[in-house]
């Protein structure tokens, strides 16, 4: 037989009704406080995004108000603000004689730390991956990973009139081609891991999760990726990892057209290659 306490009273009861409506607005008030909360951040993004694009704009040259509105379609209120916002420590100016806008130097000062950190890594690594380039003559590339995108920081055309290249600066998701999955093989696990997790997941999963593990785990146990036609039709390619200490892994990979890249001639080239991913190693180890 249950004893009912005589403390187990009901919250609302001890409430005056006075107290419920104020605690009701209250409620109300929180609410629209969150929601506006939400909409606050929405158009800080919003804003950032705008930002970026004008100075992606800008980037191209110096533009007077009226080419940024058009270009953006924005109204002239919101331009004029956010290039006034964007002036702050000199990230855009105003040129005074002819009233248009440029990139200051306050930009120059972030793209300069970038430049100066894969200026050194090109500058360093540069001789030796030009030689693997005449004794391959194929195009040689030093990829890092930035994101969930592998990225090209370095490249040594091929001297032949039929060529792959990828160009410094171009981004590809990590799990196409042999240099984004040797870049996610050769990351240390758990942040292994969480990239791949978020390669596979998802409304648009990039990839299958268990089939891209199982080919990290056979690129890491062997210690090189090859790829044909993933990233360009015609293309292939090898790849090894550059381990410098207390630095990410980077990828090291030869590109050419499947005719001349066959498989033999890519599994001929895996000991020179690691060779030269251990010299530019040493080279880097420096930084």
């Amino acid at each position: 037989m249950s004893v009912s306490s005589p403390w187990a009273i009901e919250p609302e009861a001890i409430i005056p009704n006075h107290r419920k409506a104020g605690l009701a607005r209250a409620g109300l008030c929180v609410q629209e406080l969150m929601l506006g909360q939400v909409t606050m951040n929405n158009d800080r993004i919003q804003v950032i995004e705008r930002a970026i694009d004008i100075i992606d704009f800008l980037a191209s040259g110096p533009r007077t108000l009226t080419e940024v509105v058009q270009r953006t379609a924005l109204p002239k209120g919101t331009v004029f603000r956010i290039l006034q916002n964007l002036s702050y420590r000199g990230l855009v100016i105003k040129d005074p004689v002819d009233n248009r806008y440029l990139l200051g130097p306050g930009l120059w000062r972030f793209g300069q730390n970038a430049v100066d950190e894969v200026g050194m890594m090109s500058a360093l690594a540069g001789p030796i991956l030009g030689q693997l380039r005449e004794f391959t003559e194929e195009t040689i590339t030093l990829n890092i990973r930035m994101g969930l995108d592998r990225v090209c920081i370095v490249e040594h055309q091929s001297p032949l009139p039929l060529l792959y290249k990828t160009g410094i600066g171009s981004r590809i998701r990590l799990q196409v081609g042999a240099s984004g999955k040797t870049l996610l093989a050769f990351t240390p696990e758990p942040q292994r891991e969480k990239l791949v997790r978020a390669l596979c997941t998802g409304e648009t999963p990039a990839a299958d999760g268990t089939a891209l593990r199982r080919a990290l785990d056979e690129i890491h146990k062997c210690g090189w990726a090859v790829s044909a036609g993933e990233r360009l039709a015609g293309a292939a390619g090898i790849a090894v990892p550059v381990q410098v200490p207390e630095h990410q892994v980077m990828a090291l990979s030869v590109l050419g057209p499947e005719s001349r890249m066959t498989e033999s001639v890519r599994l001929g080239l895996v000991a020179p290659m690691q060779d030269v991913a251990g010299l530019v190693a040493q080279r880097l180890s420096s930084i």
